[in-house]
């Protein structure tokens, strides 16, 4: 069984999600994670899932990477903020505002999946990779 899969490129992606077409996530860093995508999602496991798990390994960790950009002329603290996780909103006050965040569990409810539940890219290849893992059979 070989372990190197086909053709999946920078051009492939971007056909696929155009939204990281434009200026907003560098070449250089989706090229990346398009390096990691093939040492990770091997076609040989995925089959014909396999061109929509690279595409949606590479927008999760695009997305990632976009939510803590900033800019290199922000202060320590506006780049310290930019790297923080997110989570979602568990509960919210207005009197005296206090926000609390389930860092836990997104939607799609895929506990134990940690960053993967940060970006709807992420939930969809939870989602798969469960449906992979079970050698094809889904019960509801």
């Amino acid at each position: 069984m070989s372990s190197v899969n086909p053709a999946f490129t920078l051009d492939h992606f971007k056909e696929l999600y155009p939204q990281f077409a434009g200026e907003g996530v560098p070449d250089a860093v989706l090229e990346l994670y398009l390096e990691l995508a093939h040492q990770t999602i091997k076609e040989t496991r995925w089959h014909s899932y396999w061109k929509l798990a690279m595409g949606l390994f590479v927008a999760h960790f695009a997305t990632l990477w976009a939510m803590g950009a900033a800019s290199a002329a922000g202060s320590a603290a506006d780049i310290a903020k930019s790297g923080e996780n997110q989570g979602l909103i568990s509960s919210k006050s207005a009197g005296g505002v206090s926000i609390t965040k389930d860092f836990s569990l997104v939607a799609g409810g895929q506990a134990d999946w940690g960053a993967w539940n940060q970006t709807r890219y992420g939930s969809q290849l939870v989602a798969l990779a469960k449906l992979v893992g079970k050698g094809g059979i889904q019960i509801w």
